[in-house]
């Protein structure tokens, strides 16, 4: 269906033949070469282009240089209907979301067949689990009440924001609390960036008055990333990333001078493992830690850091550090004012000139900050109230407040079988017909599905600002339903003016919204809503 190659070798009649087809190309899909078919693996070979970006990745980073009232997301939106109409014209008909799609440096969209496949045969689960919203309102809450460690709670905050460990250019990043000048004091600043910090006020003024004007170019590089892990990386991967020739010597050679080097925050290992301490090259020395802290051993630093990253001192501001990383200062005039506009907030330049010059690498952020929160972060409360006998407001003991939450209650659904389910070893011509009119409906109801999610993605397309923090592939759909029938309800305006009534009408269409309908309910609905006021049965029965 996809053009593959074919080759087929007939060994079981006499003359042994080949039946041997060659690719077909086609518009918009990713080229399958050829698919090897060995006992339960099948290894696909495919022609990727190169560069290639995942379409998430784009619009989480790079959305501000996307204009969705220009010919730069029509162009985008052409080649996302245009994947549909080929997926479709060969039955493929999967849940669409921004991940299914890949893009080059031109905006021109690609999609590979095989992924579409799998999302075609990927089943929903019977119940969703929270969204991010909800995640993330919970998580807050958990950490507000002491429930929920500041070093747990900042991992949670990496994972909402799309950050994994492991990732050279999107790992996860908590904030240095100390610079390690003395065993209880040398507090850092929570209210500044490190950025901030290193470079001074004056000098990001400066880079805020030039083209393209920004104050933070990324929360943690590859470099930085690489020389925080310098004692636990290959040699290879040192040099790839930071520089060609191996010289050992000029990395930091203690934790306080690594922490006075990089404008750039921490990461979680520092606070976890005490491996990263040891250096696995033989011409590195062990990164150096003051001996007050844990009695100078790597398992000794490790916990005295990790102690000082939860403490009452760095509980008391680390939401004013949120604010900065995840939050409202990333964004308008709140980062203004706290010198934090982070370069991948900023257009640079179009597309056409993009298309125009030979480098277009730089015209796309495939990392960098995305912003949670939109409103200040709430305070943590202090220890004193952890835990308390008073009655809450409406006088209820507060060992009823779980209770009243939901908490420890478990509600057990079970399907009912009806009398007159189709049974599949029936070979009666009622049970046949009755098995393929539900395949049918499942087929017609797949299709439905497939062309609301396209919908769905369409208006992510449009609005990625509101969706940047948004992950497809670990958010179920009737969340993304939900959230998509929220943006068109309050942020409409928004959507390039051809395609507001048009998005609007097809995602209140009652074939999408009822597709998972009985039949039976369905034919009832549609009889109803047939009916004039005033007519009889009989004529709704002939209308309907």
């Amino acid at each position: 269906r996809f053009g593959a190659s074919h080759a087929h070798l007939d060994t079981v009649s006499d003359e042994a033949s080949l039946v041997l087809r060659p690719p077909h190309v086609f518009p918009h899909l990713i080229s399958i070469s050829l698919v090897i078919v060995y006992k339960d693996w099948a290894i696909t070979v495919a022609d990727v282009p190169s560069p290639i970006h995942p379409l998430t990745t784009v619009l989480r980073y790079s959305h501000y240089n996307i204009d969705r009232h220009s010919q730069e997301t029509n162009w985008l939106l052409a080649g996302v209907v245009e994947c549909f109409q080929q997926l479709a014209a060969r039955a493929c008909f999967p849940l669409y979301s921004t991940e299914l799609f890949k893009v080059d440096d031109c905006l021109w969209v690609w999609a590979d067949p095989l992924d579409a496949l799998l999302a075609t045969k990927k089943r929903l689960p019977t119940a969703p689990e929270k969204d991010r919203a909800a995640r993330l309102e919970d998580a807050q809450e958990a950490w507000r009440q002491r429930s929920l460690s500041n070093l747990d709670y900042l991992l949670l905050l990496n994972e909402l924001a799309g950050r994994r460990r492991g990732d050279t250019f999107n790992h996860p990043v908590v904030p240095w609390v100390v610079d390690f000048t003395s065993e209880s004091g040398g507090w850092r600043p929570l209210n500044r960036t490190k950025f901030r910090l290193n470079k001074g006020d004056d000098q990001l003024m400066e880079m805020f008055k030039r083209e393209p004007a920004h104050h933070v170019p990324e929360q943690l590089s590859d470099i930085g990333y690489m020389v925080l892990r310098a004692r636990v990386e290959s040699r290879e991967r040192l040099c790839a990333h930071v520089r060609s020739k191996w010289e050992p010597r000029e990395y930091p050679s203690s934790v306080r001078r690594l922490y006075e080097w990089t404008p750039e925050e921490c990461i979680p290992e520092l606070y976890e493992d005490p491996s990263m301490i040891v250096s696995r090259h033989a011409d590195m020395p062990d990164l150096d830690v003051p001996s007050f802290a844990g009695d100078g051993t790597p398992e000794g630093f490790v916990a005295w850091h990790r102690a000082k990253l939860e403490s009452d001192d760095v509980s008391a501001h680390l939401h004013e550090w949120i604010d900065l990383a995840f939050g409202f200062q990333l964004s308008g005039d709140a980062a203004v004012r706290a010198l934090n506009v982070p370069l991948s907030a900023v257009r640079r330049r179009s597309i056409r000139a993009v298309a125009a010059a030979a480098p277009a690498a730089d015209w796309f952020m495939l990392h960098g900050f995305v912003q949670l929160f939109t409103q200040p972060h709430p305070k943590r409360l202090p220890k004193e109230g952890e835990k308390s006998n008073k009655k809450n407001l409406l006088g209820l003991n507060p060992l009823y407040e779980g209770i009243l939450r939901g908490e420890g209650i478990t509600i057990q659904l079970e399907k009912l079988v009806k009398d007159g389910s189709i049974n599949d070893d029936d070979d009666s011509m009622v049970a046949m017909y009755k098995r393929m009119l539900a395949k049918h409906r499942q087929r017609s109801a797949t299709r439905d599905r497939c062309i609301q999610s396209l919908i769905v993605t369409i208006i992510e397309i449009c609005l990625p600002s509101h969706c940047a923090g948004l992950h497809p592939a670990r958010v179920h759909y009737d969340w993304r339903l939900e959230g998509t029938r929220g943006l068109l309800r309050d942020h409409a305006g928004s959507l390039p003016r051809q395609l507001r009534g048009a998005l609007g009408r097809l995602l209140r269409a009652s074939s999408f919204e009822d597709a998972d309908e009985a039949p039976e309910e369905r034919d009832a609905a549609a009889s109803r809503a047939a009916t004039p006021p005033g007519a009889s049965a009989s004529k709704a029965d002939t209308v309907a």
